[in-house]
């Protein structure tokens, strides 16, 4: 399923029998701090922008402050990506020298 983030971008949930296979073998703590006393997100361990897949193999349990550390890490990187495409000079074609 897609959804929106908090932040306006956009983001493609589990599908919900790999949250239910999360659910029963990923432990139940964040994988960035190890909290168990708190809600965890299932989050992409490398997100669908960048090639991230929805299996359980791209998948951790993340409390809220580590998911949110994170989704802003990654805006940031994907902010810089598009400046720098922005910003690149274009080669000039080598048929053309």
């Amino acid at each position: 399923m897609t959804g929106w983030n908090r932040d306006g971008r956009r983001h493609t949930d589990f599908p919900a029998a790999v949250r239910r296979q999360a659910q029963r073998e990923l432990p139940a703590q964040c994988a960035e701090c190890g909290a168990t006393n708190c809600p965890l997100r299932l989050d992409h361990i490398r997100n669908t922008a960048r090639g991230g897949n929805n299996t359980i193999d791209n998948a951790q349990w993340l409390c809220d402050t580590c998911h949110d550390r994170k989704t802003r890490r990654e805006a940031a990187e994907g902010q810089a990506i598009r400046t720098a495409k922005r910003t690149r000079q274009p080669e000039p074609h080598p048929g053309l020298t």
